[in-house]
């Protein structure tokens, strides 16, 4: 209450005002933010642990009791060690230069219960400051079945895609061996048979020279299907020419072979990509060509090879008979039927990008791939395997 004072000399009054201490609304404004404090932390959905820059815990809430099984002050001054692994906090002097905001990341371990059962658990751990004091929060989360499930199935897949890789690593190193021995053993055990006949066949009668030549012309044909199964194995024009006049070379061949006009659009990409990718494109669009010479009856076919930075854009269009692709899909519980294109999807994967395929009956088959030509985007997508 304000306390009033006359002034004789001046006739005037000197007002004085006492007001409450500084200290009592600062301590009921403290105790009520203690209290907010302990509610949020006592009703908190995880288990939470306040913990000394040793290890050693300076609280736990409801939750942390209840995971635990030990009540809430029997952990008080247990060690981190005890109950959680791995816990291994960076030293004190790193601590003091980690940046407040740095988000918590949550990671896989296990917590040992009072009646010594361990639990699956993710957990992740916060360097704050409560009271002008450091401590670690440590947040708790049980790992649900259902996530267990995935993650069994995540790691799954990309082992599958790990074993994929190395199959088609070692297919391509088979296909080259044989191919080789095909060349040096057939091939030339071939010419070396066909030099001998046409030696003998001047010799012969004109009765006889006859039948020699027929068996020349079938020679001729042999060696002609050994040279092509040999470059199909190992694309021998992908090393000397490079990618860009392989793949026309390519559909040259395919257009003579299943007989449909082919046309390309192709850059020169033979310096954007390593070896191993240009190997993936080439097989990407053979295997395509391929299935169009045999199942689409087409009479057009269109290949599309260009540079749209930061991508490498193919594309095959056919105007050929096309096919359901909901049935394709369905092929994936047996997946014989499809292996051509499961392997054309793998490939796209291993070169870091995606192949799409759009097709209806009648109206034609289009497929795309697209491939990053950044360095990170040319490297094999095994980070994910």
């Amino acid at each position: 209450m304000p306390k009033k004072f006359p002034q004789p000399k001046t006739g005037r009054l000197l007002c004085l005002v006492q007001g409450a201490t500084s200290g009592g609304w600062l301590a009921e404004a403290l105790r009520q933010s203690q209290e907010r404090f302990h509610a949020v932390f006592n009703s908190a959905p995880e288990a939470l642990f306040i913990a000394l820059a040793d290890g050693r815990l300076a609280d736990a809430n409801h939750r942390a009791a209840q995971l635990t099984g030990y009540s809430r002050e029997a952990l008080k001054g247990m060690d981190l060690r005890e109950l959680l692994t791995p816990w291994k906090p960076p030293p004190i002097a790193r601590l003091q230069h980690q940046s407040p905001v740095k988000r918590p990341v949550f990671r896989e371990g296990r917590l040992t219960k009072k009646n010594g059962a361990q639990k699956r658990i993710e957990f992740c751990r916060q360097w704050v400051k409560i009271d002008q004091e450091n401590f670690w929060a440590v947040w708790v989360r049980e790992v649900r079945e259902d996530r267990q499930t995935e993650k069994i199935l995540r790691d799954s897949q990309k082992k599958l895609r790990y074993l994929n890789y190395q199959i088609m690593t070692a297919q391509e190193e088979e296909r080259r061996r044989i191919s080789r021995e095909l060349h040096d053993e057939v091939g030339q055990g071939l010419t070396a048979l066909k030099l001998f006949l046409t030696s003998i066949n001047r010799e012969l009668s004109s009765d006889l020279q006859q039948n020699c030549q027929t068996m020349l012309d079938f020679l001729d044909e042999f060696i002609k299907n050994v040279r092509r199964l040999c470059r199909d194995l190992r694309p021998t024009l992908l090393e000397i020419m490079g990618l860009s006049e392989s793949l026309s070379h390519l559909l040259k061949e395919s257009s003579e072979m299943f007989h449909f006009a082919g046309t390309a659009e192709i850059d020169d990409i033979d310096s954007l990509c390593d070896s191993e990718i240009q190997i993936n494109i080439y097989r990407i669009i053979q295997e395509a060509l391929t299935n169009i010479g045999k199942y689409a009856r087409a009479t057009k076919v269109f290949l599309k090879v260009k540079i749209k930075p930061p991508w490498l854009q193919v594309k095959i269009e056919d105007n050929g008979i096309g096919f359901n692709l909901k049935e394709v899909a369905a092929q994936k519980a047996a997946p014989s039927g499809c292996m051509g294109l499961i392997s054309m999807k793998e490939r796209a994967r291993m070169c870091g990008g995606a192949l799409r395929i759009w097709s209806r009956e009648g109206k034609g088959t289009k497929v795309s791939v697209t491939i990053p030509l950044t360095d990170k985007g040319r490297q094999l997508c095994l980070s994910t395997i």
